[in-house]
């Protein structure tokens, strides 16, 4: 029996035949790394992984850095909840476990690559806030639907707001995570049942739509 799932205002019906659809999606952390176009045009990573962009030492771009803070508050509640994760939700199968544990990969280092970008550019990030997820570690179900919701809207999020970057090397990074966060999004539609793919265009989110949407999350 298949259930709507309703998102952008577009009521999609789901169906379990789908859940072996994309056994294997996303990269490990290093391929991430090396693949993120923040880390070329003369970016250089640290030894443990961080990306720098020496070349714009002592800039300064409030926006860029306001939008990457915005950036950074999704980051952290996104790597936080695959990290809680990981420690509460009884997995009942491989699948959604190893993507519970890429995703995490994924999320510490967009939070890694996000912060020193922002004091590269002359910003302060934002602190950590504390999360309450509530519920959603209660069993593996509740767990792939809260993360379907986080997904779909951190891909409307980056949408949104990358366009508004104005420094160039930025608004590659921005792109390549927002592929990610794409990738992510299907492959935990696929495994919830729920089309992996049910727009031609995704609808980009204000950053007070997007907040509201993560406010309940903060403690």
């Amino acid at each position: 029996m298949s259930n709507p799932i309703t998102h952008n205002g577009v009521a999609v019906e789901t169906d379990g035949s789908t859940a072996t659809f994309m056994e294997e999606v996303g990269a490990t952390r290093a391929d991430f790394l090396k693949r993120a176009a923040i880390f070329g045009g003369g970016a250089v990573a640290t030894a443990s992984g961080l990306m720098l962009l020496p070349e714009l030492a002592g800039a300064s771009k409030k926006s860029d850095v306001a939008i990457l803070n915005f950036a950074l508050t999704l980051e952290y509640l996104e790597s936080d909840f695959y990290d809680r994760a990981l420690r509460r939700v009884e997995f009942t199968n491989e699948r959604a476990q190893k993507f519970a544990e890429n995703t995490a990969e994924h999320e510490r280092a967009h939070v890694e690559a996000i912060v020193p970008t922002i004091e590269e550019l002359g910003g302060r990030p934002v602190e950590k806030p504390k999360f309450n997820f509530g519920g959603a570690f209660a069993d593996q179900d509740t767990f792939l639907q809260t993360a379907m919701a986080l997904e779909d809207t951190g891909v409307s999020a980056y949408n949104g707001a990358g366009p508004a970057l104005t420094v160039k090397a930025v608004k590659e990074a921005a792109a390549s995570i927002v592929a990610v966060e794409a990738l992510h999004a299907s492959w935990v539609r696929a495994m919830v049942g729920a089309v992996p793919a049910p727009l031609a265009f995704d609808e980009p989110k204000t950053m007070d739509e997007v907040l509201a949407i993560a406010k309940p999350f903060i403690a």
